[in-house]
């Protein structure tokens, strides 16, 4: 039973794990970030940024909940703000994460 998938070739798989094992470049901007902090800095960094993506996308979640209640005092704009800050957070804290564990080049 293959469930319509087809197996990749011994070729398909090679070159998957060329590009697996090198790094991915990086746009000029990503690189202008990374050149203006220190690289020892970037672990500590990322597990900060990402702690407070990870704490304001828990405070979405509860604001969520508590809102259920009262659906009709529920502004859209606290929720996109919140929603796009976690986001931001979270994004920017694995980047640097990302480029502490040497996947950006």
């Amino acid at each position: 039973l293959t469930l319509g998938f087809a197996h990749p070739t011994e070729q398909q798989m090679s070159e998957a794990m060329e590009g697996a094992a090198g790094a991915i470049p990086i746009s000029a901007a990503g690189q202008i970030l990374l050149r203006s902090i220190h690289p020892e800095l970037y672990s500590d960094l990322g597990l900060l940024l990402l702690f407070l993506g990870i704490v304001v996308g828990l405070h979405f979640l509860y604001y969520e909940v508590a809102m259920l209640w009262k659906p009709v005092n529920r502004p859209i704009y606290m929720q996109l703000w919140l929603a796009m800050v976690a986001s931001f957070f979270s994004g920017l804290g694995l980047f640097f994460l990302y480029a502490w564990a040497g996947l950006y080049s």
